[in-house]
């Protein structure tokens, strides 16, 4: 984990729904992780977590 986050990363780390959030700070804690890295992983997990969304929308939409 990088010695100092900086302010907008972190507010996207706290962003994240728990789970993921729990998941990333325990992942940081036992890695090295530089702002670039965290940026990229931020972005993979809000992403994944849209698409989960999307998906469950489009079965509630879908006809029976």
């Amino acid at each position: 984990m990088p010695a100092k986050i900086s302010p907008g990363l972190f507010a996207r780390v706290m962003a994240l729904p728990d789970a993921a959030r729990e998941d990333l700070l325990e992942f940081m804690g036992g890695s090295p992780v530089d702002d670039t890295c965290l940026e990229a992983l931020i972005d993979d997990i809000s992403d994944r977590i849209e698409a989960e969304r999307l998906q469950r929308k489009a079965k509630v939409s879908e006809p029976n």
